[in-house]
């Protein structure tokens, strides 16, 4: 797991202790809301997306500190929304972190390969776990 921070998050400089603008991307709304809410509750605004696209364009027009991405999503996969991610100049420096109940070690090997901050598994996430490496992704 690649826990090095690529980019300063832009809100982090702008907000100080305001928290960060969190962008939350899968399909499992249940696990979104939960997610979203705990992040909410450290002072973090969080937008989701369910859906790629909806990621894609996010991403861009947020100006997101950090993504949470997950690998299975309807229509395309997280894989492909990477790539996409890291094409575009506009997002290619937001850092991206896997945020899947999937550990196929391909799927996390070619995530590495496009600069991912590090992989998280959903369904192992506690709140304090979350708050740690998310501080430690923006620091």
């Amino acid at each position: 797991m690649n826990e090095s921070s690529a980019a300063e998050p832009t809100s982090a400089r702008r907000n100080g202790k305001h928290g960060l603008t969190v962008l939350l991307v899968g399909d499992d709304r249940d696990v979104a809301q939960r997610l979203a809410f705990w992040l909410r509750l450290d002072g973090h605004h969080v937008l989701l997306a369910h859906e790629g696209e909806t990621a894609i364009d996010l991403a861009a027009s947020s100006g997101a500190d950090l993504i949470f991405l997950d690998l299975e999503l309807p229509k395309s996969d997280g894989v492909t929304v990477l790539q996409t991610l890291r094409a575009r100049d506009e997002t290619r420096p937001t850092p991206v972190v896997i945020l899947s109940n999937s550990t196929e070690p391909g799927l996390i090997a070619a995530c590495l390969a496009l600069g991912i901050q590090g992989h998280l598994v959903k369904s192992q996430l506690t709140p304090g776990e979350l708050a740690v490496r998310l501080n430690r992704w923006t620091a």
